[in-house]
């Protein structure tokens, strides 16, 4: 699988908090095409970013840590150095209330964040 098939995805949650995480996903901004306006993602916030883009909360993912460690192992889920900035992610946290999350995850973030 080339890189260019993965998404950049943010752990929202504590995992020392509880056995699931909460993830979410940078998509790219593309002209005339609705997206959630409350995170956007410039081409440097971080080396995976390579289009300005945006936080797709509305598809969120609560994962378990079981599941994410076999994710890892399988090579679906891919690390890459170097994490977010402490600046990005204070970003993308505050998206989290005006972003469009079901209210279901955004009670789960709210507890282990």
């Amino acid at each position: 699988m080339s890189e260019e098939q993965f998404h950049f995805f943010v752990v929202l949650t504590d995992p020392a908090k509880h056995d699931s995480i909460l993830l979410v996903n940078a998509t790219t901004i593309y002209p005339n095409v609705p997206y959630d306006p409350a995170c956007i993602l410039e081409v440097g916030d971080h080396s995976f970013i390579r289009r300005r883009s945006y936080i797709l909360y509305s598809k969120a993912r609560k994962i378990s840590l079981q599941r994410l460690r076999q994710l890892i192992a399988a090579k679906t889920i891919l690390f890459r150095p170097p994490p977010i900035s402490p600046i990005v992610f204070e970003r993308i946290a505050a998206g989290v209330s005006g972003g469009q999350m079901s209210p279901e995850y955004l009670d789960f973030y709210q507890l282990y964040k």
